[in-house]
């Protein structure tokens, strides 16, 4: 991407200003850009260079006189038109420049008019519609205090710290903004250098007393509460609301027996001919394919039998203690609504049976009762709410769920009453950095310290990764629900619609309908196509039409990796960055597990489970493109 479009002479994203580089000027004859032009701009290039950028060009341009840029000079310069496609590219980008809203530092009471004292620019690059919608979303991060910024030319994409011109009160400022103490006579302390990539997963933090989890829905809140639990001071960030999480209206389902990896053999084939079919069960959003086609290349990879055997049995041992981890919240005083139902397979017809029966075969390895089996009219006996339509039945006794939103606002209440503060409204704009540890989160309300930081943002938490180098193939599926309030239909247990893919689950007077997959990056626009899709499939499985006297629709963001496994672990390259995200649809029963071994990780060192197939690691490689900007480590 042109430097040009990225603010006022800046960097391009993610770019880091180092101190003791020597500046680079224009190469000699040619027009230099932003940084000025030629005088007369003679054909060939040859003349005398005339820097005429900032209030001076302005000036100049007043004066009608050569070099000042524009139409008027008759020459090559910068415009009328382009100054309007710069905002226009900024405003279609708001997390760039001054159009981000909170991105750069206020100015200054002893500023000039007109400048801004330390103005951002975006430190990952994301998709050009990602907007603003959550944690990193075209954040920012701040330069270094006492960084020049350079413009086009041969060191266009690099920046260095160095004796700048710039304001001395602007630097000071830039550096008390970020929580950064600098010596007299010493170097500026780096914001976000990147370390080399190593190794993740291992390894936890010594002495660790306070940490930052970023992210405030399930997986977030849980971790935060086992940290808070083993004695951790914990601060909560979150950009928005409880109701804006993934977790908030789902199914609810805590299903181990049910825990499959999303990539499975055959699904490539059945996605191609689902491709061009709005209601779906599973699909990809074709405006979508240019930005996900690395996401798919590599997911279809692993839909074989051999990874899909492997991730289904890392899950198995995962999930081998959630059941009584949702008892034990229950036990120490976290009020939520949970209910054992058990799971019933439905089938329209009789041959996908055994695709289901295979799945919790395997399951009886990892000490789960086999399944029950049952024909239709066992299956009416069972569950009279079915359609005569569902011909064939399958029966996992132990399952249950739980009401998601009530779990969510159970575990910030007792958070809450913990000491842990929950802070909702703000953004993680990106990372403090010294000696090559992360020391503070900067946010759009300030810099937050602590000694680890968690990223739980969901399908956000890629964004956040990439600021500091690590490259997490990590991105969004859309998933529908519509909940009935004092349904008429009265529902025994948690069905599932094996065909269309849907989850029914009864709640206290409450019925939800849950399902669909949509691939389609981080885009919160709802879809209500694919509601209707989700509400005829289960008129079609269920006796009759349910009602309720109100009716609610809801739609989240699944973050989804190309394995299915999630990412648990310390981020490579990374002393005190970890994550936890990536559970796509199984946050709810993944959620449990995931809190306990990511505490014990930054705590002890290691889990109590085998986390090397979720380390973050399996992902990532070095960043070629970071090492040839010159980046310099501190």
């Amino acid at each position: 991407m042109p430097s040009r479009l990225l603010g006022r002479g800046g960097p391009p994203l993610g770019a880091q200003l180092h101190r003791g580089a020597p500046a680079r000027g224009p190469r000699p004859g040619r027009n230099s850009g932003r940084r000025g032009r030629l005088d007369g701009g003679a054909p060939g290039g040859g003349g005398r260079e005339r820097k005429t950028r900032g209030a001076g060009r302005r000036a100049l341009r007043q004066r009608g006189r050569p070099g000042a840029g524009g139409r008027a000079s008759g020459a090559p310069g910068i415009g009328r038109g382009y100054r309007l496609r710069r905002l226009e590219h900024r405003q279609q980008r708001p997390g760039l420049g001054r159009s981000s809203g909170g991105g750069g530092l206020p100015p200054g009471p002893q500023d000039p008019p007109g400048r801004r004292g330390g103005t951002a620019d975006a430190a990952g690059k994301a998709p050009r519609r990602l907007g603003l919608p959550g944690f990193g979303a075209a954040s920012a991060c701040r330069l270094a205090p006492g960084a020049r910024r350079r413009s086009r030319g041969a060191g266009c994409r690099r920046a260095r710290t160095g004796d700048s011109r710039g304001s001395a009160l602007r630097r000071a400022r830039a550096a008390a903004a970020c929580g950064l103490a600098r010596s007299a006579g010493g170097p500026a302390p780096c914001l976000l250098s990147l370390a080399p990539p190593l190794r993740g997963g291992g390894g936890g933090c010594r002495g660790v007393s306070r940490t930052v989890v970023i992210g405030g829905g399930l997986i977030g809140l849980w971790c935060a509460y086992e940290l808070r639990r083993r004695g951790v001071e914990v601060v909560v960030l979150d950009r928005g609301t409880p109701a804006a999480s993934c977790s908030w209206a789902n199914a609810g389902w805590v299903v181990p027996a049910f825990s499959s990896p999303l990539p499975a053999p055959g699904l490539p084939a059945q996605s191609l001919r689902w491709l061009l079919r709005r209601d779906s069960p599973f699909r990809v959003n074709p405006r979508a394919l240019p930005q996900l086609a690395p996401w798919l290349a590599a997911f279809w990879r692993r839909c074989n039998p051999r990874d899909y055997a492997a991730a289904f049995d890392a899950l198995a041992r995962l999930n081998a203690r959630t059941t009584q981890h949702y008892d034990t919240l229950q036990a120490e005083g976290v009020a939520f609504e949970m209910h054992r139902l058990g799971l019933l397979f439905t089938f329209v017809r009789e041959a996908e049976v055994a695709h289901i029966t295979e799945d919790l075969e395997r399951m009886r390895a990892h000490g789960y009762p086999p399944p029950t089996v049952m024909d239709a009219p066992q299956l009416r006996a069972v569950e009279p709410a079915l359609s005569p339509r569902v011909r064939a039945g399958v029966l996992v006794p132990e399952e249950r769920c739980v009401r998601p939103e009530s779990l969510v606002q159970g575990l910030e209440a007792r958070l809450v009453d913990l000491g842990v503060p929950v802070r909702r409204g703000g953004e993680v704009r990106g990372f403090a950095r010294r000696n090559g540890t992360i020391t503070a989160a900067l946010t759009t309300a300030g810099p937050i310290s602590a000694d680890s930081f968690l990223l739980a943002a969901g399908a956000w938490s890629g964004l956040l990764a990439g600021q500091c180098g690590v490259h997490l193939p990590l991105t969004a599926a859309r998933g529908y629900s519509i909940t009935l309030s004092t349904p008429t239909l009265q529902v025994r247990h948690l069905v599932y619609l094996t065909e269309a893919k849907v989850a029914v689950t009864p709640f206290r007077a409450a019925l939800r309908f849950a399902g669909t997959l949509e691939l389609s990056g981080i885009y919160e626009r709802a879809d209500p196509r694919r509601l209707a899709a989700v509400r005829r499939a289960a008129d079609l499985y269920l006796a009759e039409q349910a009602s309720g006297a109100t009716e609610s629709h809801w739609m989240g963001l699944r973050p989804v990796t190309p394995d299915g496994l999630p990412l648990i672990g310390r981020l490579p390259g990374q002393d005190n960055l970890y994550i936890a995200a990536g559970h796509g649809m199984l946050g709810i029963t993944l959620a449990p597990a995931t809190a306990s071994a990511i505490a014990a990780l930054m705590l002890e060192g290691r889990a109590d489970v085998d986390l090397a197939p979720f380390d973050p690691a399996r992902f990532v490689r070095p960043s070629t493109r970071w090492a040839a900007r010159g980046i310099r480590h501190d």
